[in-house]
Protein backbone atom coordinates (compact mmCIF):
# COMPACT_ATOMS: atom_id res chain seq x y z
CA UNK A 1 0.00 0.00 0.00
CA UNK A 2 1.28 3.46 -0.92
CA UNK A 3 0.15 6.95 0.06
CA UNK A 4 0.56 9.97 -2.18
CA UNK A 5 0.90 13.19 -0.18
CA UNK A 6 0.82 16.30 -2.35
CA UNK A 7 0.98 20.00 -1.53
CA UNK A 8 0.08 22.69 -4.06
CA UNK A 9 0.78 26.40 -3.54
CA UNK A 10 -0.68 28.84 -6.03
CA UNK A 11 -1.84 32.35 -6.86
CA UNK A 12 -5.50 33.30 -7.22
CA UNK A 13 -5.40 36.56 -9.18
CA UNK A 14 -9.13 36.32 -9.94
CA UNK A 15 -10.01 36.76 -6.25
CA UNK A 16 -10.63 40.19 -4.77
CA UNK A 17 -11.75 39.07 -1.31
CA UNK A 18 -11.67 36.10 1.04
CA UNK A 19 -15.25 35.39 -0.04
CA UNK A 20 -14.10 35.03 -3.68
CA UNK A 21 -11.25 32.79 -2.55
CA UNK A 22 -13.60 30.60 -0.52
CA UNK A 23 -15.73 30.03 -3.62
CA UNK A 24 -12.74 29.04 -5.77
CA UNK A 25 -11.26 26.82 -3.06
CA UNK A 26 -14.58 25.09 -2.40
CA UNK A 27 -14.92 24.19 -6.10
CA UNK A 28 -11.31 23.00 -6.30
CA UNK A 29 -11.58 20.84 -3.17
CA UNK A 30 -14.87 19.33 -4.33
CA UNK A 31 -13.40 18.49 -7.73
CA UNK A 32 -10.29 16.88 -6.24
CA UNK A 33 -12.39 14.77 -3.88
CA UNK A 34 -14.78 13.61 -6.61
CA UNK A 35 -12.42 13.22 -9.57
CA UNK A 36 -9.51 11.58 -7.76
CA UNK A 37 -11.21 10.06 -4.68
CA UNK A 38 -8.74 12.08 -2.64
CA UNK A 39 -8.70 13.59 0.80
CA UNK A 40 -8.15 17.29 0.18
CA UNK A 41 -8.08 20.37 2.42
CA UNK A 42 -6.91 23.97 2.49
CA UNK A 43 -3.73 23.68 4.56
CA UNK A 44 -2.13 27.11 4.39
CA UNK A 45 -2.42 30.78 3.52
CA UNK A 46 -5.99 31.00 4.81
CA UNK A 47 -5.79 34.74 5.54
CA UNK A 48 -4.48 35.73 2.11
CA UNK A 49 -7.15 36.16 -0.56
CA UNK A 50 -4.69 36.03 -3.47
CA UNK A 51 -2.73 32.91 -2.50
CA UNK A 52 -3.77 29.41 -1.52
CA UNK A 53 -2.38 26.07 -0.48
CA UNK A 54 -4.15 22.73 -0.80
CA UNK A 55 -3.00 19.41 0.62
CA UNK A 56 -4.05 16.15 -1.06
CA UNK A 57 -3.68 12.56 0.15
CA UNK A 58 -4.52 9.44 -1.84
CA UNK A 59 -3.98 5.78 -0.90
CA UNK A 60 -3.17 3.37 -3.75
CA UNK A 61 -2.24 -0.27 -4.09
CA UNK A 62 0.97 0.28 -6.06
CA UNK A 63 3.63 2.92 -6.67
CA UNK A 64 2.87 3.27 -10.40
CA UNK A 65 -0.72 4.27 -9.62
CA UNK A 66 0.54 6.82 -7.10
CA UNK A 67 2.88 8.37 -9.66
CA UNK A 68 0.11 8.49 -12.28
CA UNK A 69 -2.23 10.16 -9.79
CA UNK A 70 0.44 12.72 -8.85
CA UNK A 71 0.79 13.61 -12.52
CA UNK A 72 -2.98 13.78 -13.05
CA UNK A 73 -3.54 15.99 -9.99
CA UNK A 74 -0.65 18.23 -11.03
CA UNK A 75 -2.07 18.57 -14.54
CA UNK A 76 -5.44 19.49 -13.10
CA UNK A 77 -3.88 22.33 -11.10
CA UNK A 78 -1.93 23.59 -14.13
CA UNK A 79 -5.03 23.45 -16.37
CA UNK A 80 -7.39 25.18 -13.92
CA UNK A 81 -8.24 28.68 -15.18
CA UNK A 82 -8.63 30.19 -11.69
CA UNK A 83 -5.23 28.99 -10.43
CA UNK A 84 -1.88 30.47 -11.51
CA UNK A 85 1.79 30.02 -10.63
CA UNK A 86 1.46 26.53 -9.19
CA UNK A 87 4.22 25.01 -7.06
CA UNK A 88 3.77 21.29 -6.42
CA UNK A 89 5.57 19.07 -3.95
CA UNK A 90 4.72 15.43 -3.48
CA UNK A 91 5.96 12.39 -1.64
CA UNK A 92 5.01 8.75 -1.95
CA UNK A 93 5.14 6.86 1.31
Amino acid sequence: MFTLVLSARFKLSCCRSLKDKRSVMKKALSHLRQEFSASAAEVGMQNSYQFGEIGVAIVTSDKTSALNLAEAVGNWFYDNADIESVTLEYEIV
